[in-house]
């Protein structure tokens, strides 16, 4: 069984690795040191383990040497031999020295005969032999090589349209930072030394970056590295990558200082929703058209919870009605390629009668495939610009965005006088209470019916947005005639539910 050398490695900050053995308490204060540490001189883990052998070897044999005697016993320090008073009677024993063996019977003329024949020895033969040279280990070479820069260009192209700017922007900066090398010619040194350049270079408004947009470049870099070793640009003994674990703060950390978004008062939802304000929101300047999309995801996101991406990848399938109850959901899943944050996320939200009495499932039916043509991104910028022009935010705010609906949503359920449930609005939000299995799709193993009378009917916006959003669709309906009446032929398209 191969000896497990991991306790003998460490690495350093540049990624140097080195062999390090903890002294024998014996022998610590002869030696002076706790334990022994040796520069391996190499980056790669696979060169280290094999050197690392190699040393532990070495200096077991030195403490087994060491140990031989408490003098410390030397065959080329006379003084450090023992007397006979110390031993009592000398064993028997044989050394080497300078080529030419001694061997003594164990008796004390032997022994001093041993001494005399050392003595007539030249210095030369104390000498210590040349130890041998350290094999030099070779890396190994990927199949093909690729520039950093041709690589982000095939690679790029396969991420989400959201992140592929800002993947480009993080790539690009590492180029400056250490040339359009081949791609597997990268150490890990070259990311730490510019994860700390990114970190100490303030930006234009002299304001220093955050350790978490530094830990997004990182990651954008990591990513590219993924790809590249998929496709054998770097080999696959290269494990972790140079650009693995490299985060200034913990997820935990991460976690704790996110900026979430700010919920909005009952006040600016009345602006919000304005009838006449809210429609220049959702007619698009470039296009002049009325955006159907624009206008239902913001009322999406305040009565259900939703996120952006969410709402925007919905399909006519997901809107169902649950067998029975005749009540109509959403159903949040993974098929046809659809994404979710996390398991969790996958969940089924009763639609509210306001989004009914506007004639949501009507604008179902004029649909095929997918609900909304515009993405999520797309929306939120727009919503973005419109919160500002009514002075709801300031621009470069971070606080009120079109995240703002599902915390407003949440926080509408908090309320102790409506009682829900904490499951249940976990359950709702796509969230989960730590430890607790059974959380995971709560909301598809009870009845969506007991769902919308325990949660999303506690939903009350008649002071608020039911009444301004009453008055909007019949508002737009008169001015556009369009993406709120009936079906063209009259039958619902409204998929129903096998149960629930």
């Amino acid at each position: 069984m191969p000896l497990n050398l991991a306790h003998h490695l460490k690495v350093s900050r540049c990624g140097i690795f080195y062999f390090r053995m903890s002294v024998p308490v014996v022998l610590r204060s002869t030696i002076g040191k706790r334990e022994i540490i040796r520069s391996l001189r190499t980056r790669s883990p696979a060169a280290a383990r094999k050197l690392a052998y190699h040393f532990a070897f070495k200096t077991h044999a030195l403490f087994e040497q060491m140990a031989y005697d408490p003098k410390k016993f030397n065959p080329a320090d006379l003084s450090t031999f023992p007397t006979s008073d110390e031993m009592g009677s000398l064993s028997t024993y044989k050394i080497k020295v300078g080529g030419v063996e001694f061997e003594t019977d164990g008796s004390e003329e032997e022994h001093r005969r041993v001494l005399a024949l050392i003595n007539t020895l030249p210095p030369a033969a104390f000498t210590p032999a040349p130890a041998a040279p350290v094999p030099q280990y070779i890396e190994p070479q990927p199949e093909h090589t690729i520039s950093i820069s041709k690589a982000a260009e095939a690679y790029l192209p396969k991420l989400a349209t959201q992140n592929r700017n800002a993947a480009k922007r993080s790539i690009n900066r590492f180029i400056e930072h250490r040339g359009d090398v081949e791609i597997h010619t990268v150490r890990e040194v070259d990311v730490v030394t510019w994860n700390n350049k990114l970190l100490t270079t303030p930006k234009p408004n002299g304001e220093m970056p955050k350790a978490k947009t530094v830990d997004c470049a990182i990651q954008h870099l990591h990513g590219l590295f993924q790809w590249a070793q998929t496709r054998a640009y770097i080999h696959r003994s290269a494990t972790p990558l140079v650009t693995a674990g490299k985060r200034n703060q913990s997820k935990r950390t991460e976690n704790e200082n996110a900026e979430g978004a700010e919920p909005f008062s009952v006040e600016q939802l009345k602006q919000i929703f304005n009838p006449k304000t809210y429609e220049t929101y959702c007619v698009n300047v470039l296009t002049k058209k009325y955006s159907l999309s624009r206008k239902w995801m913001p009322l999406i996101a305040l009565f259900t919870g939703m996120r952006k991406e969410e709402i925007a990848q919905l399909t006519v399938t997901d809107i169902i009605t649950e067998n029975g109850s005749g009540v109509h959901f959403i159903d949040i899943n993974r098929n046809g390629g659809k994404k979710t944050k996390n398991v969790n996320s996958i969940r089924r939200i009763p639609i509210h009668d306001t989004l009914l009495k506007l004639g949501f499932l009507d604008y179902v039916r004029t649909r095929k495939g997918k609900l909304f043509d515009e993405t999520g991104t797309a929306v939120s910028k727009a919503f973005v610009r419109y919160l500002v022009k009514l002075g709801i935010k300031q621009d470069g705010d971070r606080g009120m965005v079109l995240h703002s609906f599902r915390d407003t949503f949440n926080n509408t359920l908090l309320e102790p006088s409506l009682n829900v449930p904490d499951r249940l609005r976990y359950a709702l939000m796509g969230h989960s209470t730590s430890g607790d299995s059974n959380e995971t799709n709560y909301t598809r193993k009870i009845l969506v019916s007991s769902a919308k009378k325990d949660g999303i009917d506690k939903l009350d916006f008649v002071e608020t947005v039911g009444v301004v959003t009453h008055r909007l669709v019949f508002y737009i309906r008169e001015r556009y005639g369009e993406g709120t009446g009936g079906s063209r032929d009259g039958r619902s398209s409204v998929k129903k539910s096998a149960g629930s």
